[in-house]
């Protein structure tokens, strides 16, 4: 989130140049590359969000392991902001059109990969909450069914439909290059691009995963290498400890961890 944020401080500082100098190429390549970049980083942390909600809620309830999801999203992620750095980079120092128009092409299609990402975590954000909902039961403790969680639910997911219209309309903008029509609507840009960013960080930063977890969001860790922690039976664990799957397998352990 930090380093999202950094880059889209740095993106619009470089749109300030821009509007006292238009023809200034190095603001715009200090515009151009962190805001579209900038994103795919608050991405990354709401991927990550939804592995501890998975393990909090039950790995059993979830199609595939916190694991799975982390790798999965994250390395879409990594491919969809080398693809925009890249294109973001060619477009920006082009020296002539056809340079220009293949460095658009590759940044549209990191954003294409970005939107589709999204597209299929959204998807799997709503099947794992119908699988929660028809299971009618909790977590091993009470944390999802307090206030402050349950607000948490709804900035992550304000959040991510936020990233998500944001990742389209840059699809759309860029598609007819840099002389297209959206592309020079100040209004549509501000509203679809800046606005969008700033309800997503603000959703995550007033409900904070860290505060509304409410001390548990270590508990609700999980190894991301697939080796094994130290586990104890679930009977002999302390009470208020977090359940949650083995790793290795995706089978289900039985027992929860406990501090060493």
């Amino acid at each position: 989130m930090v380093l999202g944020l950094i880059l889209e401080v740095v993106g619009y500082i470089g749109r300030l140049e821009l509007h006292f100098n238009q023809f200034k190429k190095s603001a715009f390549l200090t515009y151009l590359v962190p805001l579209t970049m900038g994103p795919a980083f608050l991405s990354a942390a709401v991927y990550l969000c939804l592995s501890r909600i998975v393990v909090l809620y039950g790995p059993k309830l979830s199609r595939f392991s916190p694991r799975t999801y982390t790798i999965t999203f994250i390395s879409c992620d990594i491919f969809s902001l080398v693809l925009q750095a890249i294109g973001g980079g060619m477009a920006s120092t082009a020296t002539k059109d056809s340079g220009v128009h293949t460095g658009t092409h590759i940044m549209i299609a990191g954003l294409s990969f970005q939107v589709a990402s999204l597209l299929l975590f959204i998807g799997l954000c709503i099947d794992f909450a119908f699988a929660v909902h028809r299971s009618r039961s909790t977590s091993a403790n009470s944390i999802s069914q307090t206030w402050k969680f349950k607000c948490f639910l709804c900035a992550l997911a304000i959040a991510t439909i936020g990233i998500f219209v944001r990742s389209v309309f840059r699809v759309a903008e860029l598609s007819n290059g840099f002389h297209g029509p959206l592309d020079n609507q100040e209004a549509t840009y501000m509203v679809l691009e800046g606005v969008m960013i700033l309800v997503a960080s603000a959703a995550l930063t007033l409900f904070h995963p860290g505060v509304c977890f409410q001390g548990q969001w270590d508990g609700a860790d999980f190894k991301l290498t697939g080796r094994r922690k130290k586990f104890v039976e679930a009977d002999e664990a302390t009470p208020g400890s977090v359940s949650e799957m083995d790793n290795v397998g995706g089978k289900k352990s039985g027992v929860v961890e406990t501090e060493q």
